[in-house]
């Protein structure tokens, strides 16, 4: 059975919503072994790919899928038993696929800024090959349940990750600041 994964407790959301846009009509919802995206307003199904256990995904800010998958399918695990797809749903497209837990996805141009195996990082947005990773100044999260989602202001980026905001260099993932004890993005509804 393909759950609705937004009620997992455990899962930070799939939505970044914007509150200043105007309502939009398109929802993602699962029927039998796929899911579909549907015009709530017409019924017209837009896009629709496979569902498998084992798989989240997340709708970026242009409309594109990240597909992240667990070989063991379970939600959970080793950043080793994932894949993630960039996946363009509207056409069927796969634009890549790369081993690893990639999440929170923020588009900026040609590059996308991400959580990749627990750190912050940035990838080539046409092929997925990462240009920066914070590996080295920041540390990982295991299990990141307090953790947002990238802002960009200017050349920086904001990110709530674990108890600080994080304030980074968007060229290069540089560590500029950190204000410690904020707690945002985190799904309270446990």
């Amino acid at each position: 059975t393909i759950e609705q994964f937004w009620n997992d407790p455990y899962t930070g959301g799939i939505e970044r919503l914007d509150p200043f846009a105007t309502t939009n009509a398109e929802r993602w919802l699962s029927l039998d072994n796929q899911w579909l995206l549907l015009d709530l307003n017409t019924g017209k199904k837009l896009a629709q790919f496979p569902a498998r256990v084992g798989q989240r995904f997340e709708e970026l800010n242009d409309g594109m899928l990240l597909i992240r998958e667990n070989k063991n399918g379970d939600h959970y695990g080793e950043y080793e038993d994932f894949t993630t797809t960039l996946y363009d749903a509207k056409t069927g497209k796969t634009r890549w696929t790369i081993k690893g837990k990639i999440e929170r996805g923020l588009v900026e141009e040609d590059q996308l800024y991400v959580i990749k195996n627990g750190y912050p990082a940035a990838l080539d947005y046409k092929t997925g090959e990462t240009r920066w990773n914070a590996k080295d100044t920041i540390a990982t999260l295991r299990h990141p349940t307090n953790q947002g989602s990238y802002l960009v202001i200017d050349d920086q980026l904001l990110l709530p990750m674990d108890e600080n905001l994080l304030v980074m260099n968007k060229k290069n993932g540089a560590l500029l600041g950190r204000v410690h004890d904020v707690v945002m993005g985190n799904p309270e509804h446990r």
